[in-house]
């Protein structure tokens, strides 16, 4: 994939091919594209639109008028009436709106279900962040409200691997909506242990910025690759790296044994010119401020695509059966299938060579 990301054609035909009866236009450089959602089979259809143009980041917005609580307005809705969907680093232009964009509207809308008949939000996110969000309206892309991934709208957790680079599914646990992800990677990094995997690193989102996640990670030997939250911690600047008068001190190596990480002053004249830092939440082994925790970060798109994959192409998105029993059978099945395909398809190489 090229390093600039998809161009506008190219996302018109990955929705063109997902959507065939749906034709998307494209003036001035800019895809605008209008198709029918229906979240479920037992909900309406949402007419939706989404605007997408090569310096944004996609913007989607409901066609037709969505009904309210009493006294209350709609949830992780930006002022001007678009849809918060993601974090603000959460898209970028390497990801396919077909397999991201698409399929979280459609979650997003049976969020939204399920909030009018209940009055609770079970899509994650930060509600005072959303409510900022929409009193101040889409002037920047920091102004977006924080929707952890992970607990989005996905009743299920997965672990994909890019092993090899083919971003398969290795851990699967499906659990209601009530459950927070972020209480099941312990399991999951366990199981991929037990499937005789030795995972070096852990990428997960902000909504997995909590202490029992990277005691899982640590339990499992994985290095937590997570985003901060906005903790007081972090808003008092904990976080950020040792400095002196020579200026922000540079990363110098970590010792994974010892669980701390070296850190160097700029000029080296200080004494000591180098201090090791105990690793924890705010200093972890691979320091958030390098280019090898953004680079394994930005690799979490393959989860988001493998996702897009399961949903729309093996059937795991259109449930058609209700208790969690029955619905782990369907995903155990739909995420097995894909499984079995791959490996046909890895047995078939030397075959054919």
């Amino acid at each position: 994939m090229p390093r600039s990301g998809l161009s506008v054609a190219q996302q018109a035909f990955a929705l063109r091919a997902l959507f065939p009866d749906v034709q998307g236009k494209l003036k001035a450089g800019r895809l605008v594209w209008t198709g029918s959602l229906q979240p479920t089979p037992l909900s309406r259809s949402y007419r939706v639109q989404i605007v997408y143009g090569p310096r944004g980041q996609p913007r989607v917005r409901v066609l037709v008028e969505l009904a309210t609580r009493e006294g209350l307005s709609l949830p992780h809705v930006y002022a001007d009436g678009t849809l918060c969907l993601h974090e603000p680093d959460e898209w970028t232009a390497t990801m396919s709106i077909a397999d991201t964009i698409v399929p979280w509207t459609a979650e997003w809308l049976a969020y939204y279900e399920i909030w009018l008949a209940t009055g609770d939000w079970f899509g994650g996110g930060e509600a005072a962040a959303a409510q900022r969000c929409a009193r101040a309206g889409r002037r920047g892309r920091g102004q977006r409200a924080a929707v952890p991934g992970g607990s989005r709208a996905l009743p299920s957790l997965m672990i994909s691997s890019r092993y090899f680079g083919l971003g398969l599914p290795m851990a699967w646990q499906v659990e209601t909506a009530r459950a927070h992800e972020s209480s099941l990677a312990d399991a999951l990094l366990q199981r991929v242990r037990e499937a005789k995997f030795t995972p070096e690193t852990a990428t997960l989102d902000k909504g997995y910025d909590v202490a029992p996640v990277y005691e899982a990670c640590e339990r499992a030997g994985a290095l937590p690759i997570i985003p901060l939250r906005q903790t007081p911690a972090v808003k008092r600047g904990d976080h950020r790296p040792p400095a002196c008068e020579h200026g922000v001190w540079t990363f110098a190596g970590a010792d994974a044994k010892r669980g701390r990480s070296k850190w160097r002053c700029p000029s080296g004249e200080c004494e000591p010119k180098s201090v090791w830092i105990k690793a924890g939440r705010l200093h972890p082994l691979v320091p958030r401020e390098t280019k090898r925790w953004r680079d394994l970060y930005r690799g979490r798109a393959s989860v988001e695509r493998e996702f897009g994959r399961l949903k729309h192409e093996w059937g795991l998105g259109p449930l058609r059966v209700r208790g969690i029993e029955k619905v782990a059978l369907h995903a155990d099945l739909c995420i097995l299938a894909r499984l079995a395909c791959a490996l046909s398809r890895a047995r078939a190489v030397p075959l054919a060579a």
